[in-house]
């Protein structure tokens, strides 16, 4: 989970299906992060790697979720 994305350590998920699930992994992002003693620096950025364009359906479609942290 965890990656050096730039500059910024981060931890990344990968979040697949409808859009309007995303706050959960949103959460368990967070979550993951005071559980591990991180703290968190910017807000999350996205990525849309599959979607309507090139999936079939809504369950294929992944996007990459990072948050910027601050190791302890």
């Amino acid at each position: 989970r965890l990656s050096l994305v730039g500059s910024e350590m981060c931890i990344r998920d990968s979040h697949y299906g409808a859009y309007e699930h995303m706050p959960e992994t949103f959460a368990e992002l967070f979550a993951y992060a005071e559980a591990n003693g991180y703290e968190v620096i910017d807000r999350p950025r996205f990525c849309h790697i599959d979607g309507i364009w090139n999936k079939e359906t809504v369950d294929e479609w992944m996007t990459e979720i990072q948050l910027p942290i601050k190791l302890s």
